[in-house]
């Protein structure tokens, strides 16, 4: 009982992107580094490549976009069995909050022969430099961790638009039993707002607050905004697979104006949500794609 208490403690007061402990476990210190990690989410994966941590690394996802970076490092996923992950004897585990709900048992199991078990997301845009200095540290490379930081901020500074200059832009996000648009402090929402976008919101509160970067919007609601839209961006990927044809044909956007004037324009869904300095890029390919409209 009183180990579930200090959990709840920890989470309440550094929030749901920082360190997650699994229930079960006994109470530790996660302030060393590890030798042996196993990282099941791309972007885990990217910034730890990214810090010079590939030494570290004996399993990870396989996914596009990391796999050449990853070769002759075991693949995982969280379905995984339980004897899979100890053959590569792993003292770090790292995953996000998704990934633990939907197989809990087999990180408690790992838990309790005491391999460390660390759930990460960095949900909003203000949690992305301390989710890569807390990478770093896992991994024992502050000091890559700190330039990581610093390139970042010089990037931010570098893409500057002025206020002026704002293009009406609405992001698609999903369109699954109803459409969804980024949630204000998501990190997608931050990219297209840095690029130069004045962002139509629906309902401010995400979909699952402290877990979700959605929030749903009421088509309706869009419909009537439409003649003051002037670019319609739509997230491609797991999450949405629409296509530009399927957005023309969608009832009632005819009345859009991005629809109108072809204004459409496809964006990566790892380029957007995936929590690397990648999204520098994600923010001057949106830049370029709103300066481009009168």
């Amino acid at each position: 009982m009183k180990f579930k208490i200090a959990v709840i403690w920890m989470l309440i007061t550094i929030n749901v992107f920082a360190y997650e402990v699994m229930e079960g476990s006994k109470p530790r210190k996660l302030e060393k580094s590890y030798q042996r990690i196993i990282s099941i989410y791309p972007a885990h994966t990217e910034v730890i490549l990214d810090l010079g941590g590939k030494s570290k690394l004996v399993g990870t996802v396989k996914e596009k976009g990391i796999s050449e970076r990853t070769q002759g490092i075991k693949g995982f996923s969280y379905n995984d069995s339980l004897e899979k992950y100890l053959s590569v004897r792993p003292d770090l585990v790292i995953i996000r909050p998704m990934y633990r709900d939907k197989n809990k048992n087999l990180f408690k199991r790992l838990e309790s022969m005491g391999i460390t078990v660390v759930s990460l997301q960095p949900v909003s845009y203000n949690d992305l430099e301390r989710y890569w200095m807390d990478i770093g540290r896992l991994i024992g490379r502050e000091n890559a961790g700190k330039e990581y930081v610093n390139k970042y901020r010089k990037g931010l500074e570098s893409i500057g638009v002025q206020d002026r200059k704002r293009k009406k832009v609405f992001f698609e996000a999903r369109m699954q039993n109803g459409l969804y648009t980024a949630s204000k402090e998501s990190i997608a929402h931050f990219i297209i707002e840095k690029a130069g976008g004045d962002i139509l919101t629906g309902n401010e509160e995400p979909l699952r607050k402290g877990t979700s970067t959605i929030t749903p919007v009421n088509m309706e609601y869009l419909i009537s905004q439409g003649s003051a839209i002037d670019t319609y961006l739509v997230q491609q990927g797991r999450m949405n697979s629409r296509t530009k044809e399927d957005i023309k044909k969608t009832p009632g956007y005819s009345s859009i104006k991005a629809v109108k004037t072809g204004s459409i324009y496809m964006i990566d869904e790892g380029a957007l949500s995936r929590p690397t300095i990648k999204i520098l890029d994600a923010m001057k390919e949106i830049k370029k794609i709103l300066s481009k409209q009168s």
